[in-house]
């Protein structure tokens, strides 16, 4: 492994060309004095789409986290890897193959390369807040790492695709190679294609009007994707002081726990390359849950319902909240009536909708994480206040309406 002392370092993000990911971009040349250099991997050209100025060199390199030859190339001359890539698919068909491919397969090649790499030194790994969102979660306030998982996720076979990629990076942990699974909550803000700008559509398509649904008091946690992408920074950050530490002590940098890690998790590379027919339910007896090095990251923004949050946006684009409430019983029939309507229409072509059955599950229900251990373990905070990060949200979700 090649030492970074005093030179600052490479950091690879893959899914760089993203929501999330140009946010990371932004902050790690804005706030991140140790980096030199930022590369991007992900399936589309990387162009800012932020308003930073670009202080380091950036590279794009085009390709996915499936092939190989391009993670070799993209790792080449790396110290920090920072994996956002995914496939986030929750619509009434999810593509279970390219899920598994892409956000299971496709992380442990990553990895692999990573471990096998000279130089690549740490791994922050972006999971989602899903794995925790289930039927028969005990908790739904006050969620922290130390909570158990549910047994039934809600948004499969997302969910557990990112649980599987959890444990693959868990494994992959030891003292010479550092990794670290942040789980945000739901994100707004720049560039989102998914949460806010799907309300402003669904009330394009009924007239400028969202329907809402009756939730009661249900209270869901969003988070400013600009706070996010600093916490991954923060965890960069962190992981970067400990590898420097490490070099002073003079520590092996090719230590035995990251050759049996390599050789563990290559098995079973090995292993499921033979069957490219392997179920998720395989994968998951792969690893065991911990909350070691998982860090849930929220940030200051006031936790209302849903549709509280999305009025504001909703007026300022011209739309309005039904005075009407569609009973949740009724919400649910119209889903599953569309479900198996599209399950026959699925014999014809390719038809599909964007949001799924347990959508209306997940809108009955409270959720609310406790991000303390990152902020006292990652010396995160949130840099942007709820009314920057709204006043910045404002700007991007009213400017083509």
């Amino acid at each position: 492994m090649s030492r970074s002392r005093g030179r600052g370092c490479v950091v690879l993000i893959t899914g760089g060309a993203g929501f999330l990911g140009q946010h990371v971009v932004g902050l790690l040349q804005a706030r991140a004095d140790h980096v030199t250099e930022v590369r991007v991997l992900d399936v589309v050209p990387f162009v800012n789409k932020l308003d930073y100025v670009h202080t380091k060199p950036l590279r794009s390199i085009v390709g996915s986290i499936t092939d190989l030859s391009v993670l070799d190339e993209a790792c080449r001359g790396v110290h920090s890897v920072i994996h956002i890539a995914g496939v986030p698919d929750a619509s009434m068909f999810p593509n279970r193959s390219r899920i598994l491919d892409v956000n299971v397969l496709g992380t442990l090649k990553l990895v692999l390369t990573a471990l096998k790499t000279n130089g690549v030194q740490r791994l922050i790994y972006c999971s989602s807040m899903s794995v925790a969102i289930g039927y028969d979660n005990a908790i739904t306030e006050g969620i922290d790492e130390t909570c158990s998982l549910p047994s039934r996720r809600m948004y499969e076979p997302y969910a557990t695709s990112k649980l599987i990629g959890e444990r693959f990076v868990q494994a992959a942990n030891g003292e010479s190679f550092k990794t670290l699974i942040l789980r945000p909550t739901v994100m707004y803000g720049e560039l989102d294609r998914v949460f806010v700008t799907f309300g402003q559509e669904m009330a394009r398509r009924n007239g400028g009007v969202l329907q809402r649904v009756s939730t009661w008091k249900v209270r869901q946690q969003q988070a400013y994707v600009g706070n996010v992408a600093w916490a991954f920074v923060c965890a960069e950050q962190k992981l970067y002081r400990e590898t420097i530490k490490n070099l002073k002590a003079h520590k092996s940098e090719d230590d035995i726990d990251k050759r049996q890690c390599y050789k563990w998790l290559n098995r079973l590379s090995e292993r499921f390359t033979a069957n490219p027919g392997s179920s998720f339910v395989e994968f998951e007896l792969c690893g065991k849950e911990t909350s070691k090095n998982v860090y849930y990251i929220a940030d200051d923004t006031p936790v209302v319902s849903t549709y509280e949050f999305q009025e504001p946006f909703l007026k300022a684009s011209g739309f309005r909240l039904s005075r009407s409430v569609l009973p949740y019983w009724l919400a649910l029939l119209v889903f599953y009536v569309m479900f198996i309507i599209l399950r026959v229409l699925r014999l014809f072509g390719n038809f599909n909708y964007p949001v799924c059955v347990k959508s209306v599950h997940f809108s009955k229900t409270s959720f609310i994480f406790v991000d303390k251990k990152a902020r006292d373990e990652l010396g995160y905070s949130p840099i942007y206040s709820p009314d920057i990060a709204h006043t910045r949200s404002m700007v991007y979700y009213t400017r083509k309406v």
